[in-house]
Formats: structure tokens, sequence, C-alpha cells
């Protein structure tokens, strides 16, 4: 099976950004003003509207990742389906459901909420 896209990007992302010497990740949270060396945020937006049939795959493929700093909100348009339900089982999402505008008004509404200092979106049909 291949590697998702956003997957390898990440990787490589956040790969550099540990093991690159010369390189300070800009201090913007609490942890790292602690110390300086943590790596980097990296906040994971979820956008979805009725999609009980994949959220939970998308929050596995998610919690899988060996990068230790990932905040992952999920953007919920209003489902009528069980996709709160499913979310809800899972104490470390950051979950905010309400009418929008489609998926790139959620997308910007989850990076307005992201603490982290790299930002990714993933579709809850991606894993």
């Amino acid at each position: 099976m291949m590697m998702p896209f956003w997957r390898v990007i990440l990787d490589m992302t956040c790969n550099f950004l540990i093991n690159n010497q010369n390189i300070q990740p800009p201090v913007t949270n609490v942890a790292n003003e602690q110390d300086s060396s943590a790596p980097p945020l990296v906040s994971i937006i979820t956008p979805v509207l009725n999609g009980a049939l994949w959220i939970e795959d998308c929050i596995q493929s998610v919690l899988i990742q060996n990068y230790p700093d990932i905040e992952h909100i999920i953007i919920d348009g209003g489902s009528s389906d069980d996709t709160l339900k499913i979310c809800q089982k899972y104490a470390h999402l950051i979950i905010h459901s309400g009418k929008d505008r489609g998926q790139s008004h959620a997308i910007n509404k989850g990076f307005d909420m992201a603490r982290g200092e790299i930002l990714a979106w993933l579709c809850a049909d991606d894993v």
C-alpha cells in the first residue's frame, strides 16, 4: 500500500525540523518556551459533514503517527449521522460542530483555532 501524499510531506517536514541542528523552530507556545529543543506543534484540521463511514479511519491514521506533538481538530458542518458520536470517543480531539459555508470555510475555521506552527488538513475520507 502506498503512503498518502500528506503523510510523506508531514514526515519529511517533521524529520527535517527534528534532525536539522542548524534550524530552530520559532517559539510560539508554552512548551517551546520551556524547551527550545521541543519539536513544533503540528495542527491537523479535518473538515467533515456526515462522514461516519470514514471518520474513525481518518482519526486512527493521525493517531498512529510517530510524531510527538500533534493536535487534531475536527470541524463538523452539522452532521446528521453518527460522525460526532464517533469523534466524541476520542478525548484528544478538538471538536467544533456547526453550520459552515462548505469545506474551505471549515478548513479556515480550523486554521483559526489551530495552535500549531505547522498546519495541515486531512479530509475525513482520507487516511
